[in-house]
């Protein structure tokens, strides 16, 4: 009886063991699994490498200082697949071609999460050089089903940014999808991720030219580059004339206009330089007052797409510069004559001007460039003075004069002969 119950617990011990290393195994098998899956979801991710692709914002203008690139967010099209390549390279058709509805398009942008196609820089980002922020790809591995070079054409959408160039071009992004052997499984081959910039010729069609002879793109690239473009608008006012008086001050209006289709997003600073005492700055009709010795025409949260104007009062000597106009806005400049005679030129040229009501306007609005541009309005005021008889009437005097000095030598020498 001892020995059976002996037995028995040795039993009860056994199955015991038994059922801790099965849900151990059971436990072993699920980490494994799990572990499979993470790895597998690593594979899903930024395409190419967070160093390897940029967006690239520079500034282009000649003007040395007060030139600042306004916020901007860049968006881009979907990748969309257009072509296939197998292992020796040959085209294949992409109609031909058994591929998954989640493979056709992929992310061009910065979000980690592909939610969204964007690029942002900040307000003054843009330089010289050329400020850089990265271009992720999204694509997930696990959507591709079989081996090859996949390729995704993609652009930039143009935005609406006055001075701002969009980037017209069309890229293609070449992504090799490759089979590895000891894991039997597919994977991006990051380091053979190319983007190429096609070529377009006069009917728009876009190629992707070979280097003569070989297999390999001529116009693979690392970024994709926009320009902020802007300049100045100097005025510079002369008082000229016999009844010129060069400390009159007159209103002088400089009326911006955004290009059709664009907003103006950037902040014009005005910088002043002999301003008459009675100086006065109002923008849209609005008063304002100088921040560290120059005023800001601001923007503001949302821009102005269609006119802003700023009057100031100028005197002889006066210089006033609008600085970080973007390219492509146009302007008039009109000043109060004040009975001057008023000439405007460009520093080379005499603009046309109206009158009316006493008001001189340019003719014809100029639109600026990345450089600086100027008007210089020039008021004379001259009379004739009155300076009596003598001007008038000096022929004749000098006749009777003369008339006059003979009549006294006759006179004498007729006396002369009488006395002898």
């Amino acid at each position: 009886m001892k020995r059976g119950k002996t037995l028995w617990k040795a039993l009860v011990s056994a199955s015991a063991v038994l059922a801790l290393t099965a849900g151990s195994v059971t436990a072993a098998l699920a980490e494994d699994s799990t572990a499979d899956t993470s790895t597998a979801a690593a594979d899903t991710g930024i395409l190419p490498g967070d160093t390897s692709f940029y967006k690239e914002y520079k500034l282009v203008t000649a003007i040395t200082a007060d030139i600042t690139s306004p916020a901007e967010t860049f968006t881009f099209t979907s990748g969309t697949l257009t072509e296939i390549t197998n292992s020796d390279y040959k085209y294949t058709d992409i109609k031909d071609v058994p591929v998954p509805d989640a493979v056709r398009t992929i992310t061009i942008g910065k979000d980690s999460s592909g939610s969204n196609s964007t690029v942002s820089f900040d307000a003054g980002a843009a330089t010289d050089s050329g400020a850089k922020v990265n271009i992720s790809i999204r694509a997930d591995i696990n959507n591709y089903k079989r081996p090859g070079v996949y390729f995704y054409d993609f652009k930039e959408n143009p935005g609406d940014t006055a001075g701002v160039v969009y980037n017209s071009d069309t890229y293609r992004l070449m992504l090799p999808v490759v089979y590895e052997t000891d894991n039997k499984t597919l994977k991006f081959d990051t380091d053979n991720v190319h983007i190429i910039k096609g070529t377009s010729d006069t009917s728009g069609k876009v190629t992707y030219p070979y280097e003569s002879g070989t297999k390999k793109y001529q116009n693979k690239t690392n970024s994709v580059t926009n320009e902020y473009r802007a300049g100045a608008l100097r005025v510079e006012k002369f008082v000229t004339g016999n009844l010129g008086d060069k400390e009159t001050p007159f209103a002088v209006t400089v009326t911006l206009t955004a290009p059709e289709g664009r907003t103006v997003r950037s902040d014009i600073t005005l910088r002043v330089t002999n301003a008459p005492s009675s100086n006065s700055v109002s923008v849209d009709g609005k008063k304002t007052t100088p921040t560290d010795g120059s005023y800001i025409l601001s923007a503001g949260d949302n821009g102005w797409n269609k006119t802003k104007t700023v009057t100031f009062n100028v005197k002889d000597g006066s210089v006033y510069e609008l600085k970080n106009i973007p390219a492509g806005v146009t302007y008039v400049v009109s000043e109060v004559t004040g009975g001057y005679a008023p000439t405007f030129s460009d520093g080379q040229n005499t603009l046309s001007t109206t009158s009316t009501d006493g008001v001189a306007t340019m003719t014809t609005a100029k639109t600026m460039d990345a450089t600086s541009q100027e008007v210089k309005i020039s008021n004379r005021k001259d009379t004739s003075l009155d300076t009596g008889v003598f001007l008038n009437n000096m022929p004749y005097i000098v006749l009777v004069a003369a008339a006059g000095i003979a009549l006294v030598f006759f006179m004498k020498n007729q006396k002369h002969q009488e006395q002898e």
